[in-house]
Order: C-alpha cells, then structure tokens, then sequence
C-alpha cells in the first residue's frame, strides 16, 4: 500500500518527492486517511462519513494531502459504485 500511495502524492505533486522533510508529513496523513477509508469499507461501515471527516483532516494538513486524498476518495467511491 505504501507504493500506491506514494504514487499518488508523486501525481498530485511531482516536487514533493525532491524535498525530504515535506514528504513524510504528507505520506503519514495521507496513509492515515486511506487507512481509516479501508477499515470503514471493510467493517462495512459509514465510508461517506468516514471520508468527509477525512478530508476535513486532510485540509489541515495541506493542498498536496487534501488533493491526494481527493484523488483516492473519488476513484474509491467509483470503485464501490461499480
């Protein structure tokens, strides 16, 4: 999971990666936040919920983590739909 999540923040902000002590805040939030997405969806629970709390943490945090994890979320929601 670490890889796909690098990933996206490398998609997201493709400068992050040159800059060694802004990347693992960013990583830690945004790994917490797909965390705390894969445990509602697996626990069956509010993943609505769960991703909007998300996002209002993701926002503190900063754009490039508020952007990744509105990357993640739109394409997980995609992928519950189907």
């Amino acid at each position: 999971m670490n890889e796909i999540i690098e990933d996206i923040i490398g998609e997201i902000d493709a400068d992050l990666e040159f800059q060694p002590r802004a990347f693992p805040p960013v990583f830690c939030a945004f790994k917490a936040a797909v965390n705390a997405v894969a445990v509602a969806c697996r626990d069956a629970g509010p993943v609505d919920e769960v991703i909007a709390a998300q996002r209002t943490y993701d926002m503190s945090v900063g754009s490039t983590c508020e952007k990744a994890f509105g990357l993640f979320a739109e394409n997980m929601l995609l992928a519950i739909a189907i």
